[in-house]
């Protein structure tokens, strides 16, 4: 009599394949609905962080009945904008027998500390912040704030009369203006 044979059937390498490719196409559809909720998540925190900070310039205008004042070393998104906004959104300053300003809170992650340094409030997107006038002559009708944006490229000036003027740079080549993924936010004195 023939013996039987039981063999145990195993995958076939063109099963194990298509396994491992679908599991491969899951994976890479979970990172990047992962990257793209980050990314969301962020802009997202840097677009709060800068009415936080256009809410506490109001407040700055209110308390002390002008805008935060203005350096002209500001302009090109450099750190001394961001140690400015600092200083005047988030220390307390006295008045009298009262502290006013410094509404904002800060933590580890909105302010930039180093050695030597001046804290700096920081975007969650990286970068730092410029800020600036618009109106006309002695007559500053609004403090326009700018986060330069994912790039951290500013991609234009701060003007006297116009605000923020975008001049349409591609500094890093992407084939898109620079200033085309910033924030901007203005506050209007009352």
């Amino acid at each position: 009599m023939p013996s039987q044979h039981r063999s145990a059937r195993g995958f076939t390498l063109v099963e194990l394949l298509i396994v491992i490719g679908i599991i491969t196409l899951l994976m890479g559809m979970l990172i990047t609905g992962i990257i793209i909720a980050k990314r969301t998540a962020e802009d997202r925190a840097a677009d709060m962080q800068l009415k936080t900070m256009i809410m506490n310039a109001t407040q700055y205008t209110a308390d002390w009945n002008e805008f935060p004042p203005f350096d002209p070393t500001v302009n090109n998104s450099n750190r001394r904008g961001s140690e400015l906004l600092y200083e005047y959104l988030c220390v307390p300053h006295p008045i009298g027998e009262r502290k006013v300003g410094g509404g904002m809170s800060t933590n580890d992650t909105n302010v930039q500390r180093g050695t030597g340094m001046e804290p700096a409030l920081i975007s969650p997107l990286h970068g730092f912040y410029t800020y600036g006038f618009e109106g006309r002559g002695e007559r500053r009708i609004q403090w326009v704030l700018v986060d330069s944006g994912r790039d951290k490229l500013l991609g234009g000036t701060m003007s006297a009369e116009k605000g923020f003027v975008p001049d349409n740079s591609d500094a890093n080549g992407d084939g898109k203006a620079d200033h085309l993924d910033n924030l901007i936010e203005k506050v209007s004195m009352h």
